[in-house]
């Protein structure tokens, strides 16, 4: 396609609660600065309005390491009080380049190609999250079926801002700027020296969970001696499939069901087991701290009548169609339709997912 044009897609939502965002003194009373709506306010400002390049962007992990992410854009309705923000995610690679491996070569002989980015490129993917302070809730959004929402990011974005860069820090040393404190008073930026006072009381917390839906985990829970059997799905990506096929369906084929795979593949993998209460728990821990990725993802087939549930139930997210986005270029959505767009047509769609909560 060419440059400029609108199309209309599916959007997937995947809701996430901002248990804490900001300054606090007390764990359960509102933060006394930088809510979430503040926060992001305060990020278009630096990073945005200031016309930051893409690469300046990158915000410093707990660990003081520079995280693999970058501003990419903020948009902000003033009637609505919700906004988007978008961020570059740096995928791993080696000086810039991706590299390969064909799936069909037997172990030991495959070779690495690389795919080389052009210099001061960065390879990665576009996560893009609404915020909605009125509800208290940031909306994953993903049209293009990428395996990572780039929840784990934001959330380390938001944070490495919020203790590094926010306005309300004070560099208590000038020779080292990695000693911050806080405060609540503005900074007068006629002044040359920062004469505010630090309060030792205001800790700094961020705190995005996975919005849960009610019932599913009880249920499972609540038949748990009736499970018989498990079942997990593999993401493949291989090369000459139909050589590859040939090569392995005699040892393996089961694993695909007598269906030749694709470039882009499911296995299936079911295995008969029992399990207890305690082993759910520790299948739900594990896809919650992975983002709710489909490879932590597990199906329980239970005896009798009882429907098969999947942890994937337990998350708050739902599929729709109808999503009208702008595109500036190939690939690059334009925010502020985005925004536009999402307020207007979709926030009902969102209440209806929250009346779900647990």
């Amino acid at each position: 396609m060419g440059n400029g044009y609108s199309t209309t897609t599916h959007v997937d939502f995947t809701l996430f609660d901002v248990k804490r965002c900001g300054l606090y003194k007390k764990w359960d009373k509102p933060p006394l600065a930088l809510s979430v709506k503040e926060l992001i306010e305060q990020i278009k400002k630096w990073g945005i309005i200031s016309q930051k390049p893409l690469i300046e962007t990158s915000v410093y992990s707990n660990e003081k390491i520079l995280l693999p992410a970058y501003l990419w854009g903020v948009e902000e309705c003033p009637i609505t009080g919700n906004s988007i923000i978008a961020l570059w995610n740096e995928i791993e690679n080696h000086k810039g380049a991706i590299n390969y491996v064909s799936g069909s070569k037997p172990v030991g002989t495959g070779t690495i190609d690389a795919t080389k980015a052009k210099a001061g490129q960065i390879p990665g993917f576009m996560s893009i999250f609404w915020v909605i302070p009125s509800r208290n809730i940031i909306v994953a959004i993903n049209t293009e079926d990428h395996s990572s929402l780039g929840i784990i990011q934001l959330r380390k974005y938001l944070n490495g801002f919020l203790n590094g860069f926010s306005e309300q820090i004070i560099r208590t040393s000038a020779e080292n700027g990695e000693h911050t404190a806080f405060t609540l008073q503005q900074r007068n930026l006629n002044s040359s020296t920062d004469d505010r006072i630090p309060d030792s009381k205001l800790k700094p917390s961020i705190q995005i969970q996975p919005l849960k839906l009610k019932g599913e985990i009880k249920f499972i829970k609540s038949n748990v001696v009736s499970v018989r059997k498990l079942i997990r799905k593999v993401r493949v990506r291989i090369n000459h499939k139909e050589e590859y096929w040939h090569g392995i369906k005699d040892k393996i084929g089961f694993l695909f069901h007598s269906n030749e795979p694709t470039d882009n593949r499911e296995i299936k993998i079911e295995y008969p087991t029992t399990i207890n209460a305690k082993d759910v728990d520790f299948f739900v821990e594990q896809y919650i701290d992975n983002s709710y990725s489909n490879a932590y993802d597990v199906t329980f087939v239970f005896t009798g009548d009882i429907p098969n549930k999947s942890l994937s139930g337990i998350k708050a997210e739902e599929k729709f169609p109808g999503l009208k986005i702008k595109y500036s270029t190939d690939n690059t959505p334009v925010l502020l339709e985005l925004l536009i767009e999402l307020d207007a047509n979709f926030l009902s769609k969102v209440d209806g997912m929250l009346s779900k909560r647990a």
